[in-house]
């Protein structure tokens, strides 16, 4: 699905630079998990280098840094390390093999631990000719303000109802289209998931359903219901990242259910909840912000998790 959908004025205006010959060395895209930045940044570098977006990634001219899995560890990587970043460096340094550029993409950048933030500065600071440096991040101010500087940066929104209707009207599927819209949030990136692996998409919807059997029970009960999830990979970045999703999901339930609760249900993305005070809710929210917060801490997850079940009614 090389398409891009939303993002209009961005893409205008690279369409606009890549005309004019007149692109920068570095680009910060900022917004939302799966809202299409890191689509996009794939997609002007299918073009820059003149090649199909399913061809992309077997370029001798682009690459993708991200976290990597260790295979004598049997786990991911927490970091995105220091000689990632000068591998890049040295990549970057090298003549195109196509003639044109040199385009990299650093996943997730936030993931950079400190010295490969200062390696990747000096690449930003003597930039090798003919070299575009995608930076995709849902948080620019976890990476240091002299990397940002060095960046033009783009902020993403979530896309319109109307453009994600436009877009899956092309496209034949068995899911409800309206409630793929709906949940989603704006991201067509959990939507191409979804599609990809329907799997997905049913257990996002047990994910809606486990939290709300989780209200009114005893804190026992409440442990049962989850309990599966603790029983996963050992893969501690994947565990993480998998509660971090979780959260994010549990925070909107939050903030639906007490929207119910004050009968403003037009309001509201999932409609079948218990519903919550105000009181309540923001309590709840407050411990689910402290977990997100702690989780890239290395606090244990369970205890963390222990604490919302503790408060919720």
């Amino acid at each position: 699905m090389e398409e891009v959908t939303g993002h209009e004025k961005i893409s205008a205006f690279f369409k606009k630079v890549i005309s004019r010959g007149s692109l920068s060395h570095a680009y910060c895209f900022v917004g939302p998990q799966s809202v299409g930045k890191k689509h996009l940044a794939k997609y002007l570098g299918a073009e820059l280098l003149g090649v199909s977006f399913a061809k992309l990634s077997t370029q001798p001219d682009f690459v993708i840094v991200e976290q990597e899995y260790s295979d004598s560890q049997e786990k991911t990587n927490k970091d995105i390390t220091v000689k990632q970043i000068r591998e890049l460096r040295s990549f970057l340094s090298q003549s195109a093999y196509l003639g044109k550029y040199k385009i990299a993409i650093i996943d997730n950048a936030e993931k950079m631990n400190a010295e490969a933030a200062n390696a990747l500065l000096k690449i930003l600071e003597e930039p090798s000719k003919n070299t575009i440096l995608f930076l995709i991040t849902a948080n620019e101010t976890m990476l240091p303000s002299t990397v940002v500087s060095r960046s033009q940066v783009f902020y993403f929104a979530p896309v319109s109802g109307h453009s994600l209707e436009d877009w899956l009207q092309k496209i034949d599927t068995k899911l409800d289209k309206d409630e793929l819209i709906k949940l989603s949030l704006g991201s067509p990136g959990k939507i191409i998931n979804w599609l990809e692996d329907s799997e997905k998409f049913l257990t996002y919807k047990k994910e809606v359903e486990r939290f709300n059997k989780l209200i009114g029970k005893t804190f026992f009960e409440k442990l049962k219901i989850i309990e599966d999830v603790f029983v996963s990979s050992e893969d501690n970045v994947k565990v993480k990242e998998n509660w971090q999703n979780i959260l994010a999901l549990w925070r909107l339930l939050v903030r639906d259910s007490e929207l119910l609760k004050n009968n403003l249900a037009d309001l509201a993305v999932h409609k079948n909840l218990e519903q919550l005070t105000v009181e309540e809710s923001l309590a709840i929210e407050e411990k689910i912000l402290q977990a997100q917060d702690l989780l890239n801490k290395n606090i244990n997850p369970r205890l963390l998790i222990e604490n919302i079940l503790l408060i919720l009614p």
